[in-house]
């Protein structure tokens, strides 16, 4: 899925990067929208990520200026991601001022969902303990149903998708 709607997705990320500011804490979820994001944001920038995706870990590694919470536990290489009742746990306890969240699947009345049945709490976590939630999701994703429902399309502060993104 990386490698499809690439230019929708770069758009997306950029346009999410933008929002992020010096010194916010960020909790970035998996998935190759949010994993753009940091094409678009300075390396140096002073940041606290909270995330559970390895692939956003080994991208943010090296940042001198990042305070990085990787949640951890048992690792699914389908998605790069970790889960662990502690990872969730310490999520709970994490705050943060902007929640980036993928999507593989947006339904007007089934809601927001992912393939992962075990990845719904942290998405569910991460936006709760966040000041501000983005869903970050491509057109293709709409009117996809998924078996991991963790949220509806309201609970979102903002959607950021591309034009062809259904009103």
């Amino acid at each position: 899925a990386a490698a499809e709607h690439i230019k929708e997705k770069q758009a997306i990320a950029k346009l999410a990067a933008s929002t992020i500011e010096p010194d916010d804490v960020i909790f970035l979820d998996s998935g190759s929208t949010v994993e753009g994001i940091l094409n678009f944001i300075d390396p140096l920038m002073k940041l606290t990520i909270i995330c559970y995706s390895l692939n956003i870990l080994n991208r943010v590694a090296d940042r001198k200026n990042a305070n990085i919470i990787f949640l951890g536990g048992v690792y699914h290489p389908d998605s790069q991601c970790c889960e662990s009742p502690e990872g969730l746990t310490l999520l709970n306890r994490k705050r943060s001022s902007r929640a980036f969240i993928s999507a593989d699947g947006i339904h007007i009345a089934l809601g927001v969902t992912t393939p992962g049945v075990w990845d719904s709490p942290f998405k569910h976590a991460g936006m709760k303990n966040s000041a501000h939630t983005y869903l970050l999701a491509d057109s293709s994703k709409c009117g996809l149903v998924r078996t991991g429902h963790f949220a509806d399309i309201e609970d979102f502060n903002t959607v950021i998708s591309d034009n062809d993104f259904p009103e």
